[in-house]
């Protein structure tokens, strides 16, 4: 989604340097520099349409490659080998049972860079600044929700209910944002979670910057506020405003004081680490580490 043609212009040109100049690419997008024509779910339904290639890049316009394309196939054939039945890479993602938010290889602003001897970590959500979709998986997006966020949660929960898995990958890469939780964010939340708890099971779901909760329990809805103040309250990648929104959205939950401390006591204790080796151990993840 273009909104800006200097912008795409250093865009391309970078992702060309990369090697994604050959007749095998091709560079799809949707115009949205007078006015914003199309969200999320929308360029992704035609992106994944419209795209004749094996693999299908979408990523944020300050989102860019720090690998060649070369080097980034070679990623892709070793997945393939390990895991046939993969339909989509990120560089930062969420283990929903665990937790856990999953980053490899990406930096951003103002966070330094860190080195990591892990290849792929099977998850069930990716961040939108990347999202490398293997085209035979014959993916979409919802047509009842819209706007710029959580379209990756969404693609991501198509996948494995058709038995598709997802990985966030070691690859090298360069977002220039953080993201940004503001009203337009929050009123995303709330349109996900009106749609998943028609359907889905009660459970919490989690994204890399908040918690989902897809049930009418006011308990389970003050554990996702929770769990969302817990993860932002260091968080280098938002603002001081954005944790007092987070907090200020969570009082207003009947059981949130008690929730945030049952999460203290279960981080602190260590039980939150011990059920984690559990349920990485009885999933046979770990040998995906290293």
């Amino acid at each position: 989604m273009v909104n800006d043609w200097t912008k795409f212009r250093k865009f391309q040109i970078h992702w060309l340097k990369k090697g994604f100049g050959d007749a095998d690419c091709e560079f799809l997008i949707c115009d949205n520099v007078q006015r914003n024509q199309f969200d999320g779910f929308q360029a992704g339904r035609l992106f994944l349409e419209a795209a004749k290639g094996k693999y299908i890049i979408m990523v944020h316009l300050d989102s860019r490659p720090l690998e060649t394309k070369k080097s980034i196939l070679n990623i892709i054939d070793e997945l393939d080998s390990i895991d046939p039945k993969w339909a989509l890479i990120g560089n930062a993602g969420v283990h929903q049972k665990t937790g856990e938010s999953i980053i490899l290889g990406l930096r951003m602003p103002g966070c330094p860079a860190t080195r990591h001897k892990t290849r792929f970590v099977p998850v069930q959500a990716l961040d939108e600044n990347l999202l490398i979709i293997k085209a035979d998986a014959r993916l979409t997006f919802s047509h009842d929700l819209y706007g710029y966020h959580f379209y990756g949660l969404d693609i991501c929960d198509l996948a494995r209910r058709i038995g598709r898995t997802i990985y966030v990958a070691n690859l090298r890469w360069y977002h220039n944002s953080h993201g940004t939780l503001n009203e337009d964010f929050h009123r995303a939340k709330k349109r996900v979670e009106s749609k998943m708890i028609q359907y889905r099971a009660p459970r919490i779901w989690g994204t890399n910057c908040a918690y989902l909760s897809f049930s009418g329990s006011c308990l389970m809805r003050a554990w996702a506020k929770a769990r969302t103040c817990w993860i932002l309250r260091n968080n280098e990648h938002h603002t001081l405003g954005e944790r007092r929104a987070a907090w200020d959205a969570g009082r207003k939950e009947f059981l949130f004081y008690p929730a945030y401390v049952l999460l203290w006591l279960f981080k602190k204790t260590g039980l939150e680490k011990r059920r984690n080796r559990r349920l990485f151990q009885r999933q046979s993840l770990w040998p995906l580490y290293g």
